[in-house]
């Protein structure tokens, strides 16, 4: 969870650019039409507009809908539904990913009525806005090849409704109103903890998933990998060959640890063909592991893939190739199918290499 977290915090670096314009439009807009004018009095009233405004913005981009890889606004397509109206809540979710979502929304009972400075109602309008938020985050999500979940709405607005009520609490201690206050903070804790004690007790989907990935193996870590290491090899054309017995030399582990994550990430366009259609340029950089005892490997991202009792593999950079020997001699070819997109080669990993061929080849001279 704590890893959601940082990847929140770049997310909010990342979208301060556009919140800004977003922000600045919306400013010359309300003054244009005459619904306010600019005062420094009101200086901290715009930071808390300009902050709602953020906050937003990446919630969007959370939720794919804003600054995607593939543009300003996603790409949409035909609508799809998974079938989540037919399922009970949290039955089979992931508790994590639920409290992920509640912390999510809990900025909205802050930061509405902050910007917007309700005068009546002040809760209830909180709380509509952030139903309607999430449903329309949902809704959008049907257009852009994601998923419409009744959980996350659920989740967003008790958030939401959590925080509205610890916000006036406060409000009410300000306002000398003490009783009223400790009970609208006890309110928000109490409907905060009861929401997420009752989720993780029907919610089995982090344990489900931990029993799935058992039954898969995958690359091992270079860790779980040293013992049984004969040796690796990196190796460009004819006579550029860098190898060594452990990774600590001239730092093999990060050009390893790079290629594992290479192949989990992309194994799902992974396809078996005969090794005989194996073609390699004198260029390629293969990477070649070499094992002391034969493994077994098979992959969550696609099951259909078994590589069965290994003693060495190879992968060629340029192309994605993985090519392995078994303990009978035999060898068998992995080919990059593309069923999405091409081939693109890991630019970091392909310098990694070299620089390591580089500093191998070095010293070998000196």
């Amino acid at each position: 969870m704590i890893q959601h977290f940082i990847e929140g915090i770049f997310i909010f670096e990342n979208v301060l650019p556009v919140a800004l314009i977003c922000y600045l439009i919306i400013f010359a807009a309300t003054w244009l039409i005459g619904r306010r004018k600019p005062s420094a009095k009101l200086i901290p009233r715009y930071i808390s507009e300009f902050v709602l405004t953020w906050y937003a913005c990446a919630i969007l981009r959370i939720t794919g809908i804003l600054c995607t890889s593939k543009g300003f606004l996603p790409q949409f397509s035909e609508p799809f539904l998974n079938g989540s109206f037919d399922q009970l809540p949290f039955v089979g979710a992931s508790f994590q990913m639920v409290a992920l979502n509640f912390f999510l929304f809990v900025p909205l009972g802050f930061l509405l009525p902050l910007a917007l400075r309700f005068k009546k109602h002040r809760s209830l309008k909180v709380i509509l806005i952030a139903v309607l938020f999430s449903v329309l985050i949902e809704t959008v999500q049907i257009f852009i090849g994601r998923f419409f979940e009744i959980d996350d709405i659920i989740a967003n607005s008790l958030g939401a409704v959590s925080s509205t009520l610890l916000w006036q609490g406060i409000y009410w201690i300000k306002t000398k109103q003490i009783k009223k206050g400790i009970l609208g903070i006890v309110s928000a804790f109490i409907v905060g903890s009861l929401f997420l004690a009752g989720v993780s007790y029907i919610a089995n989907g982090d344990r489900l998933q931990e029993e799935l990935l058992q039954k898969y193996t995958d690359l091992p870590e270079d860790t779980e990998l040293e013992n049984n290491l004969a040796h690796i090899d990196i190796s460009s054309g004819v006579d550029a060959k860098a190898s060594a017995k452990t990774f600590e030399d001239f730092d093999f582990a990060s050009v390893y640890l790079e290629m594992k994550l290479d192949i989990s990430n992309s194994i799902s366009h992974y396809e078996p063909k005969q090794a005989a259609d194996l073609k390699t340029r004198s260029d390629d950089i293969l990477i070649s592991v070499y094992l002391n005892e034969p493994q077994t490997f098979n992959f969550y991202n696609n099951p259909d893939i078994t590589m069965e009792n290994v003693v060495s593999w190879s992968y060629d950079i340029n192309d994605g190739s993985i090519w392995y020997t078994d303990s009978s001699g035999n060898e068998s070819l992995l080919s990059f199918v593309g069923r999405d997109d091409a081939f693109v080669r890991n630019e970091k990993l392909f310098g990694q290499a070299n620089d390591l061929l580089d500093k191998y080849n070095q010293s070998k001279n000196q």
